[in-house]
């Protein structure tokens, strides 16, 4: 996750918070003026070949 945001996204690491990995679940905390951007990055992609959703809380 933390490698998608900041590789393929474009996302400075500094802009990234903590990261909580649950069984079905990640949770990523981003700085507040990126986190549209950071939902629709994700949105489109893919993580090791599978699609994502992504939802901002």
């Amino acid at each position: 996750m933390l490698g998608a945001l900041t590789g393929e996204a474009g996302f400075k690491g500094e802009q990234i918070g903590k990261v909580n990995v649950m069984d079905m679940v990640t949770y990523v905390a981003v700085a507040s003026g990126i986190a549209d951007d950071a939902v629709r990055k994700l949105g489109v992609g893919k993580l090791k070949g599978r699609k994502v959703k992504v939802r901002r809380i």
